[in-house]
């Protein structure tokens, strides 16, 4: 094996996500008003999945890491003429051919237990290692206005228990083929974080999770889908706004949410970097942005490093 460098909140005590999506066992994401530091990411157009080898024990297995993140992504490199075949404890990896290998995705939840892991690939056992990753706390805001609209901390609660069942309802669908034959690309042209993953938001009692990363955009700018897949869910939520849900297959899911207007419907498959949406302000939302998550077998991950992952 070798090993190389290289997708809604969890309603913690009475959870929700404040403009994003917020999940349990990591399902289902909130705009936040201040901005902690602002990170800029280009729209990559790159076709090629790269993966940068440290240590090395069979030849054609390679991971992308044997020591990870809660949170992170497993990228595992497979060159065999067979489909691979791997899980790690009772979690199943499935596999998409990309150009001369086989390509498994595994997501680290952000509410794995730390420890050491067997990852079982074609009977080979290898070791992996999961450590513990610190989420900021902030403050869960609910501004007048939001007040106005019915957005109180206790409607919220409420409506998040329903919306996440919808939603977990979508991502409890797994598909055993990729739609896939690319890497991952970015949401929008300019990607500049304004609301971190995995940041834990308080206000009282009630505590929830990001489970996603809010991004900078103006009303009514360009939402790209991040690679091939099938809307499987078109719905405005009360909390959620209008999101969109894409699956890519083998259990890959990316989320949009507080979109302005759909340009795809319900049904509709679609390829890498269409225009399915213009990015609102829907929903429990203080601002425009566009609020976006990746789940992995209905793991939540960190979405940015997700895509960093299969592209460094």
């Amino acid at each position: 094996m070798r090993t190389f460098n290289g997708l809604l909140l969890i309603i913690l005590i009475s959870g929700i996500f404040l403009g994003a999506l917020y999940f349990q066992e990591d399902f289902p994401e909130v705009k936040i008003s201040k901005i902690e530091k602002k990170e800029t990411i280009e729209k990559d157009s790159s076709s090629e999945m790269k993966i940068n080898p440290v240590s090395e024990k069979k030849s054609n297995i390679s991971l992308s890491s044997d020591i990870l993140e809660q949170s992170d992504t497993l990228l595992i490199k497979v060159n065999s003429e067979e489909k691979p075949k791997a899980n790690l404890g009772s979690k199943y990896i499935g596999f998409a051919r990309i150009g001369d290998y086989w390509f498994g995705f595994l997501g680290i939840s952000v509410s794995m237990e730390p420890g050491t892991y067997d990852l079982n690939i074609n009977d080979d056992i290898e070791k992996i290692k999961v450590i513990e990753k610190d989420f900021p706390i902030t403050e869960l805001i609910v501004t007048d206005e939001l007040e106005e609209q019915g957005h109180t901390v206790s409607a919220i609660m409420e409506r998040i228990v329903n919306e996440n069942a919808m939603i977990k309802q979508v991502l409890n669908i797994y598909t055993d083929t990729a739609y896939f034959n690319d890497v991952f690309g970015y949401p929008l042209k300019k990607n500049i974080v304004v609301g971190k993953y995995g940041s834990i938001r308080k206000s009282g009692d009630s505590v929830v999770q990001h489970l996603g990363v809010d991004l900078d955009a103006d009303m009514n700018t360009r939402v790209y889908a991040v690679n091939n897949g099938k809307i499987a869910f078109a719905k405005e939520l009360l909390n959620y706004g209008r999101t969109i849900i894409i699956d890519h297959g083998l259990g890959i899911y990316s989320l949009y949410l507080h979109l302005e207007t759909f340009k795809v419907l319900e049904g509709d498959m679609i390829e890498k970097g269409e225009v399915i949406a213009l990015s609102g302000n829907t929903g429990y939302s203080i601002a425009p942005h566009l609020h976006f998550s990746i789940k992995l077998n209905r793991s939540s991950v960190d979405p940015l490093k997700f895509i960093e992952t299969v592209i460094q």
